[in-house]
Formats: C-alpha cells, sequence, structure tokens
C-alpha cells in the first residue's frame, strides 16, 4: 500500500494518458495537441509522483513542490518546466542530504570548506592583479568575481558556507568576502556566525544596530532600488494573482516590460529577492507552504543552523535559487540544517 502514493499514480497516468490528447496546455493547435500534451503531463505527473514520494521523507516539501505541478499544469509560460522540475530534484536533493551519516557530512563541509577556501583565494589573486584561468595579468579588466562571474554571486557563496566552516577558516572567507564588495554576503555570513556561535541578547541588539547604522551608511542605494522592483511587482496584483500567481517563470516573462528603468538602472530578469519571486510566480499557495516548512523545520536552531539561517538571509536580497552553483550549495547546506541531531554532532566543524 506504501507504493500507492507514487506508482500507483504514474498507473492511473497511464490509463488516462491516451484520452488527455485533445487538451491543448500548451498549444492552441488540436494536431500539436496530440503530441505535446502527453508530454506535458508525462512530465508533470513524473515530479508529481517524486512530490508524493517527497510526502513521506518531508511533509511539506512534498506539499510544496505538489502545489509547483498543480500551478504548472494550465501554465505556458516559457521556464514553467524548468522551475518545477528544478525545484523537485532542490527538494528532494534536500532529502538525500539528510540521509547521510554523521561521518560523511563531516566531509561533506570539509569539502564546502576547502571549496569555498579557494574560491576566497581566487578572489584574492584577482585582487593582487592575476587571473590564471581567463584575464591573465590584465589589471584593466580584472574584477574580483571569483571563478562565478559576479561579486555578488561569490559572496553569496561564500557567506553559506561560512557559518559551517572551522574557526580558523572564517577569517579567509570573510576577507574573500569583502574583497568581492558583497553587501548581502557580508550581512548573510555575520548574522550566520552569530547564530552559529549562539551569543546573547544583548549581543543581537547590538548587531542589529550595528548593521541598521551599515545599512543607513551603504546599503540604502542598494535597497531602494530592489524595492523600486519589488513595488512594481506588489502593485501587479490581483486578489487572483495574490493566491496562485502568474504561473511560474511568470517574472521573467511579464515584469521586464512592467518594472520601471528609471531609478533601477537595469532590467530585473529576477526579482533579487527568492521569497518574493516564489510568492509573484506562485501566489500564497507556493510561498506557504516553504515559510511553514523553515517553522516546523526551525531552522535557527542545531548545529549547523548558522549556514541555513545565511541560506534565507542571502533569499532575501539575492536569487541564490535560480543559480546553479549558489543554488546547489543551498540544498545541500539545508540538507545539513535539517537532518537529526546526533550527540556528536556539536562537536563537528
Amino acid at each position: 500500500m506504501r507504493g500507492w502514493t507514487a506508482g500507483g499514480w504514474l498507473a492511473c497516468l497511464g490509463v488516462l494518458l491516451p484520452w488527455l490528447t485533445w487538451i491543448p496546455l500548451t498549444t492552441d493547435n488540436p494536431h500539436a495537441a496530440v503530441l505535446l500534451t502527453p508530454y506535458w503531463l508525462l512530465a508533470l505527473g513524473l515530479l508529481g509522483a517524486l512530490a508524493g514520494s517527497l510526502v513521506r521523507a518531508d511533509r511539506w516539501l512534498g506539499v510544496w513542490i505538489g502545489v509547483l505541478v498543480l500551478r504548472a499544469l494550465p501554465n505556458t509560460w516559457p521556464g514553467t518546466f524548468e522551475v518545477v522540475f528544478l525545484a523537485a530534484l532542490g527538494a528532494q536533493g534536500i532529502v538525500w542530504v539528510r540521509a547521510l551519516s554523521q561521518p560523511q557530512q563531516r566531509w561533506l563541509i570539509r569539502g564546502l570548506t576547502a571549496s569555498a577556501l579557494g574560491e576566497a583565494a581566487y578572489v584574492g589573486l584577482q585582487w593582487l592583479g592575476w587571473d590564471p584561468i581567463w584575464r591573465g595579468t590584465d589589471r584593466a579588466v580584472m574584477h574580483l568575481v571569483g571563478t562565478l562571474g559576479n561579486g555578488n554571486y561569490v559572496g553569496a557563496y561564500l557567506a553559506m558556507v561560512t557559518p559551517l566552516a572551522p574557526l580558523w577558516a572564517m577569517p579567509v572567507l570573510l576577507g574573500g568576502i569583502g574583497l568581492s564588495m558583497s553587501f548581502t554576503g557580508m550581512i548573510a555570513a555575520s548574522i550566520g556566525i552569530l547564530v552559529r556561535v549562539g551569543v546573547s541578547r544583548r549581543i543581537w541588539m547590538l548587531a542589529g544596530g550595528v548593521l541598521a547604522l551599515v545599512v543607513a551608511l551603504h546599503g540604502v542605494v542598494s535597497l531602494q532600488v530592489r524595492s523600486v522592483v519589488w513595488l512594481a511587482a506588489l502593485r501587479d496584483s490581483t486578489w487572483w494573482s495574490v493566491l496562485i500567481g502568474h504561473g511560474l517563470g511568470g517574472w521573467i516573462s511579464r515584469m521586464p516590460s512592467i518594472q520601471p528603468w528609471q531609478g533601477v538602472g537595469e532590467w530585473f530578469m529576477q526579482a533579487h529577492n527568492d521569497y518574493l519571486q516564489l510568492w509573484y510566480e506562485a501566489g500564497v499557495l507556493g510561498l506557504l507552504p516553504v515559510l511553514v516548512w523553515i517553522w516546523r523545520r526551525r531552522l535557527w536552531e542545531g548545529p549547523y543552523a548558522g549556514g541555513a539561517v545565511a541560506v534565507l538571509v542571502v533569499s532575501a536580497t539575492m536569487f541564490p535559487f535560480h543559480l546553479a552553483v549558489t543554488g546547489l550549495t543551498a540544498v545541500v547546506v539545508l540538507g545539513l540544517a535539517t537532518a537529526p541531531v546526533e550527540a556528536d554532532a556539536e562537536q563537528s566543524g
């Protein structure tokens, strides 16, 4: 009976599929629909079966993927399947990482630390005027972006790993974030470290005051630019879109023509806020399971909570889940943070 969730669903889909070819889900051409509709339903059916399996391992992750699959059924935006596919694999990835043994988790953290140290060192080489992969020693075109092509990307990547790293490695990783000039990365890493060391309420209050001062001095312009786009997204809503969103992949298909240019200076192909973009595309029904999952899993507690909190902070002003490198790193960190805590977990790292 336990196998019915996934296998039974696919069996039912196999019975129904020949009778659904007339539905024009991805095209208005009935002749093309005969071929395209079964492909679309099969792809979403497989992901729906995966959602059913996920429910047994992690209820709210499975519910979230199930909601995305249902939301994708009538959706014709380009990139819809990509959103559901990568979200489903990411959710399954969290479950896979969570299942690792404690020694395997420690080895994984060592690997992440070594990679992040290498990335920070590469940013340092660029700062010294040497880019061995792309730009040689041409300082005129040198950018402090590591191997990721953007300072904010490398800052976000290092921020998610820094709270998991050994204490001796943190100064090097923080130095890499500083050289990358990633404001979000530095804030996320700092908060993650405070969570890891378990500071008192007074220290949190002091840190909040320092953060407010730093934002006032250095981060206002960046937040103002983002807020212009975020407000445009909020204005582009109806009661129906608030509930179910504009469609998966709808941000990149819709927002560039709605977003104001003045005061921004670039087209935001992502929202620079993964929570807002998920709400914009999937509505409250798509965002709520994620928020419930964060709350039920209590990501701010446990031996790896610092990394998880850094992921949550980075997601508020960046788009780590829309990039392969940072997205996979976030999945690994969240898997570690939600893994069962064993007796020696507090001594790891």
